[in-house]
């Protein structure tokens, strides 16, 4: 990660759509004192490359950074920073920024993208007004930002609506209470908008710890499935305790079913309770400059203070694939793997090297895991 900005050009193209949705905020005139869109649209000049196919790819000029208005940013759940290095570079400046791993803020500080002032170390839960105020004092908040952890929405896991992470956007609503920002964004997967969370009471206790447990049980052994499908061993008897855990945990979901309810649909409650205006809309990161064809829904929360209403920026004809990003290495000089330690070549067996020949383009192993030959 410590090299993550200066030396690999795939990565820094992550924070790519952040940068092109902050440049609208920026343009929202939360002030009244912003720029033009027509200035800032000259202002955006782009290295131009082109490739053998009829499209152009667009690269963001690293040493250009907008510092044309006193917004100020702060940023939980900060990562590895592509999208706080967005609001920077749209002329941002950064308050605070939180992670629970020490790594991440390493980065950011080794990278210079922040101070060693202007980050706390902790979880979401540990921070209180008191805390914030011993950072950043009184300084009005113009956006606060939070790509709250996804994991246990993700369609890519067990969706346990017990993790305990699936509650943490109470927290993140609850900064949004204490710093009262002019803009809120939430940036996700997808699949909270159709995620169903339960409320957390004696009621339901029993059932939060009866249905981990069984969730945990699951996971364990559909690792042990995994090993034996690629293995050749016989799973069958592993598929039927698998399914029988999950009547039993529909049957602990039922319930309780009077406890349920949208993540999505609290999310909204809890910014109109406060004053706030809600957006959400999901964005798919090739439309607006990337290389692949992610998806992520964006829940931007205006001020009620704020008349004016926000527009989701508008769609690029871009498309671009992975290919076009790989092109950009430039293997002969800074990103040779003997100067970069993101380059160097994995060390692939050749059955996962077999499986991968398996997989058509725009395609993941999920899709053909059924197709493939026992040996793989």
């Amino acid at each position: 990660l410590v090299y993550l900005f200066k030396k690999n050009s795939i990565m820094k193209n992550i924070y790519w759509v952040y940068y092109y949705i902050i440049i609208k905020i920026d343009l929202y005139n939360i002030e009244n004192n912003y720029i033009k869109s027509d200035n800032m649209e000259q202002k955006l000049k782009k290295h131009i490359i082109k490739t053998e196919k009829p499209v152009q790819l667009i690269i963001e000029d690293d040493n250009e950074i907008y510092e044309n208005n006193n917004l100020t940013i702060v940023e939980t759940f900060v990562g590895a920073g592509g999208a706080h290095l967005g609001f920077q570079k749209a002329g941002f400046k950064s308050l605070l920024v939180n992670d629970i791993d020490k790594d991440t803020i390493d980065t950011l500080l080794k990278n210079k993208v922040i101070n060693d002032k202007e980050y706390l170390l902790c979880p979401i839960e540990d921070i209180t007004e008191e805390v914030i105020k011993t950072k950043i004092g009184n300084k009005k908040v113009d956006v606060l930002f939070g790509g709250i952890v996804c994991k246990g929405f993700s369609l890519a896991g067990v969706r346990n609506p017990f993790d305990p992470r699936n509650y943490l956007y109470k927290h993140q609503l609850r900064l949004v209470n204490i710093l009262k920002p002019k803009v809120s964004v939430i940036e996700n997967v997808t699949a909270i908008k159709n995620m169903i969370l339960y409320v957390n009471c004696e009621e339901t206790q029993q059932t939060f710890e009866d249905y981990t447990k069984l969730s945990d049980e699951n996971k364990l052994l559909n690792g042990i499935k995994s090993s034996k499908r690629k293995n050749g061993e016989n799973y069958c008897d592993l598929n039927l305790t698998i399914n029988n855990n999950k009547k039993k945990m529909d049957e602990l979901l039922n319930g309780i079913c009077k406890y349920k309810y949208s993540v999505l649909d609290d999310i909204k409650k809890l910014y109109h309770e406060m004053g706030y205006t809600f957006y959400e809309k999901i964005l798919q990161t090739d439309k607006y400059g990337g290389y692949t064809n992610r998806k992520r829904i964006i829940i931007v929360a205006v001020s009620n203070d704020i008349s004016k209403s926000y527009v989701y920026p508008i769609e690029q004809e871009t498309n671009y694939t992975l290919n076009d990003a790989l092109n950009l290495i430039d293997y002969e000089g800074i990103n040779n793997p003997l100067n970069d330690e993101d380059n160097k070549p994995m060390n692939h067996n050749k059955k996962t090297i077999d499986r991968f020949k398996l997989i058509p383009e725009g395609n993941n192993i999920a899709d053909v895991i059924n197709e493939l030959p026992d040996e793989l």
